[in-house]
Parts: structure tokens; sequence; C-alpha cells
């Protein structure tokens, strides 16, 4: 093999094995997670909040505890989304949070008061 050759081959090869390790093939899926919980002014859960997720069709309401949870799927080329959450119940202010989730975040963004 000429040298050409052979740095072309070196080449290639190099891409081909860079290509691999950011773009997995039937690899485990890149995932982020948020979790929260709505509460009212004195600390007692408020269940049915409508949570929202701007630049995002999804939306869910707490549960019971007041507790909500939303996954995140992330791909090579976007391993991190910037989100405005909005929880909204009648009879309480809405309330946005900003937030970035990154791949394999898992964020606990612990009791959010509703006023």
């Amino acid at each position: 093999m000429t040298p050409l050759r052979s740095a072309v081959a070196l080449f290639f090869t190099c891409c081909v094995a860079a290509c691999s390790n950011s773009l997995p093939v039937g690899g485990a899926a890149a995932t982020g997670s948020v979790v929260g919980r709505c509460v009212d002014a004195g600390g007692a859960p408020v269940a049915g909040v409508a949570v929202h997720w701007q630049k995002n069709a999804d939306s869910a309401q707490s549960d019971a505890d007041g507790r909500f949870r939303r996954e995140f799927s992330f791909d090579a080329h976007f391993p991190s989304m910037q989100y405005v959450l909005v929880l909204e119940k009648e009879g309480f202010a809405p309330l946005s949070v900003d937030l970035e989730v990154k791949d394999g975040d898992a964020l606990d963004l612990g009791d959010l008061p509703l006023e």
C-alpha cells in the first residue's frame, strides 16, 4: 500500500471511530428527568395543578400528593434543552420556572409554592 493510501485509510478509520462514539446505534437512549411538588403557601400538597412545558406540547397534572415527573430524551445533536415550566391551577397565580435540562440530569425542583 502506498503512503498516500495508508494515510487515507487511517483518516477514514479515525472518522468512523469518531462517529461511532458520538452517535451510538442501538445503545441506551440519552435521557433526563425533572420532578417537583406543587404546594400551597402553608406547604400542603396541591393536586390537579396543570403542568405545562413551553416549547413542547406535553402537559400533565400533579397527583394527589402534588407531585409531577417528566422524562426527556436527547440525541447527539441536542444534548440539552431550555424549557419554561408553567404551573397553573384555578385559585392560584401561575408559576413559571426557567430550566435547562441536560442529558443525564435528574433534577428535583423540590416544593414549588403556589400563591
